[in-house]
């Protein structure tokens, strides 16, 4: 059971109070008609029920509630630019806040010539960053990296999807995830609670489109070549 905010309570208490006295001496006074009585006592009850809500709402277990079990970011968070592509102009990964690893593979690999094929299966194509090691170490490393996506605040690292690599003799193939559909109930305070608190159904919702990058370390005496878009960087 979730503890209950004592000024919630004080606040409950006093507006009963104030209610149960105006209830005592509309009662006492006998100057309303029938009709009167009924349209008091019902809007009585709504307010009665308004005070009340807040009280029940924290007395509610926690994990009932969805906001509890998501990872939520902050404001500043959402306009962190975290652009994947100055990668591909070189920039060290580790510079770029906001990026961060999704997967990561180790091949090893004796060829002199290396092949990447690149499956999309949506729209979006994969960006390739190669970079050539100083030394024939016979390995082939890749890393995945992401952006974070950001709907309403909520940070949706979790639920995504890395591309899929795999070494297949001299062909490394790199696999876009599938595509991921994404729906999200949000509930917005009421028309007359949006007046009184500011609030806007018309305001965009705060959130960030993530995106991924593909980065391979080859040994210095491997070539690479591929009919899709490749970005060849120096060592970071």
């Amino acid at each position: 059971m979730a503890t209950i905010d004592p000024l919630l309570v004080i606040l409950f208490m006093a507006n009963l109070l104030i209610l149960v006295l105006v209830i005592l001496f509309v009662v006492k006074s006998g100057c309303f008609s029938l009709q009167n009585k009924i349209q008091f006592w019902l809007i009585a009850g709504y307010i009665l029920l308004l005070l009340a809500s807040p009280v029940v709402i924290q007395m509610l277990p926690k994990e009932n509630f969805a906001d509890e079990r998501i990872k939520k970011v902050s404001e500043k968070d959402l306009y962190v630019q975290a652009d994947l592509y100055t990668i591909a102009q070189g920039a060290s990964p580790e510079q770029i806040k906001g990026v961060f690893v999704l997967e990561q593979w180790e091949f090893p690999y004796n060829g002199s010539m290396l092949n990447v094929v690149v499956r999309p299966l949506y729209e979006y194509d994969a960006v390739i960053v190669v970079e050539r090691k100083d030394s024939a170490d016979g390995k082939i490393e890749a890393v995945n990296y992401a952006s974070k996506p950001i709907v309403e605040l909520i940070d949706l690292s979790e639920i995504m999807k890395p591309h899929k690599v795999a070494l297949d003799g001299n062909v490394l193939k790199v696999t876009a995830p599938e595509f991921l559909q994404i729906e999200l109930g949000v509930f917005r305070n009421e028309f007359v609670i949006s007046q009184i608190l500011g609030d806007t159904e018309l305001e965009s919702a705060p959130w960030r489109h993530g995106s991924q990058l593909i980065y391979l370390r080859v040994p210095a005496d491997v070539e690479v070549q591929s009919e899709a878009s490749v970005h060849f960087v120096e060592k970071q």
